[in-house]
């Protein structure tokens, strides 16, 4: 089992080192790049809405709008809910679609979705949130910096 050494900078503004073996490192490299992406685009978790101009929106549907596949998967991995719907009644599988049919392209991104659907532990996971049998695993800022400060 190896093991990586992760340096960031922590809130005093001082370097801190962390020595991970590679699972964690995966799940910490997750986190952080989901965390990039959700401040690039103006949201505090995984599943918070964001309305504007009359649309609704989630980190997951701005994902796919942006033809992210990569993010979309961490995204998912992190909590986001599949079952969300945009004002339109889209889901971020549906929206993708119909991305695809309209533009083309986005055949990585449907691919996720797909790959997502054989994942039992994912499923699961997202059937316990759906019927509110576990919180929604929300992962914000604050819950990548108590992370990091750690």
């Amino acid at each position: 089992m190896g093991t990586s050494i992760l340096d960031t900078v922590g809130s005093s503004g001082t370097l801190v080192s962390c020595r991970t073996t590679k699972s964690v490192s995966r799940d910490f490299q997750r986190k952080l790049v989901v965390k990039s992406f959700l401040d690039a685009n103006g949201y505090m978790h995984v599943n918070e809405a964001k309305h504007s101009w009359g649309r609704t929106r989630y980190p997951l549907h701005m994902a796919v709008q942006q033809k992210k596949p990569a993010i979309v998967r961490a995204l998912i991995r992190l909590g986001a809910r599949l079952n969300s719907q945009t004002n339109r009644g889209l889901t971020p599988e549906a929206l993708a679609q119909r991305l695809h049919r309209r533009w083309g392209g986005y055949q990585e991104v449907l691919d996720v979705f797909e790959e997502v659907g054989r994942d039992p532990e994912i499923r699961m996971h997202q059937r316990a949130v759906t019927t509110g049998q576990l919180s929604d695993g929300c992962v914000g800022a604050a819950d990548f910096l108590t992370t990091v400060q750690a």
